[in-house]
């Protein structure tokens, strides 16, 4: 959920911006956003502003809204299609072939594990690669163009998805907003942001493993070898128990803060020492 969280951030910004300067915006989202507002109301929703419609979708999974997509599509014709997420991205060019029309499909590429390598250690594995070729053969194909957030993950993607390289171009994700700023202005939430008696790092995302948080935490323990030191984790996911273990292995409990999901992350990175 914490991915969808992320995505729906800058979907917000690239979508409101888009509607302000005069086109017509539809955002389509996943079933998950309503499981997202029934199941966790702890979190506030980006706002989009009241010139953008929103669609909802009547599937949490990608893979299970290909029909409603396509249906979409058929009725209302748009002339662009821009999956945010990449677990949409193959499920949008199905759609599309399906509804025909020219609907442009720009997908915008995320992801950080674009460039892991898949193991041909097991046949199940074996199977996923080819899948994931045969998926990347039909993007190529069915792809107007291509957004990738940074010059690596195009440079992944040449490599791996085999996309012409003049299909994709650099855009950097927006972070910077009016409602930026005004969280800036708000304090820390978090006591050892206001009462700071030792350098305070902060670290945010989605507790799963390319993000690496376990190596932080073993970092940690080095750190306070030499110097006093405590880390914040912002953020949840399947891992944040293991690390949270990981944390009480190193005894580094009274060190290390998980206090889940926030609303106002730009107020606790500029009350932090450092951000990692």
């Amino acid at each position: 959920d914490m991915y969808r969280l992320c995505a729906q951030y800058v979907t917000s910004l690239i979508a409101n911006e888009l509607a302000e300067q005069g086109h017509d915006i539809v955002v389509v989202v996943s079933n998950i956003e309503n499981r997202i507002k029934s199941q966790r109301p702890d979190i506030s929703p980006f706002q989009l502003i009241p010139e953008i419609d929103k669609k909802f979708l009547p599937h949490d999974k990608a893979s299970q809204n290909v029909f409603a997509i396509a249906r979409y599509l058929k009725k209302n014709k748009p002339d662009v299609l821009i999956p945010m997420s990449s677990n949409y991205i193959l499920p949008s060019a199905l759609a599309l072939k399906l509804a025909g029309g020219a609907t442009a499909l720009i997908p915008v590429e995320h992801s950080s594990g674009i460039g892991l390598n898949i193991s041909r250690t097991t046949k199940r594995k074996r199977i996923l690669e080819n899948f994931q070729g045969l998926g990347n053969w039909i993007l190529s194909k069915q792809v107007y163009g291509i957004i990738a957030v940074s010059k690596g993950v195009k440079e992944a993607l040449i490599t791996t998805k085999q996309y012409p390289s003049e299909k994709i171009k650099v855009v950097y994700n927006p972070v910077v907003s009016e409602g930026f700023f005004k969280k800036l202005k708000e304090s820390s939430s978090h006591p050892w942001l206001i009462n700071k008696n030792t350098p305070v790092i902060v670290a945010a995302g989605a507790h799963v493993p390319f993000k690496g948080h376990d190596i932080l935490i073993k970092a940690m323990a080095e750190v306070n070898k030499r110097r006093a030191c405590k880390l914040i984790i912002f953020g949840e996911g399947v891992l944040t128990n293991n690390l949270k273990k990981l944390a009480v292995e190193l005894n580094l409990e009274d060190k290390i803060s998980f206090p889940g999901y926030s609303n106002n992350l730009p107020a606790e990175l500029k009350a932090a020492d450092a951000f990692v």
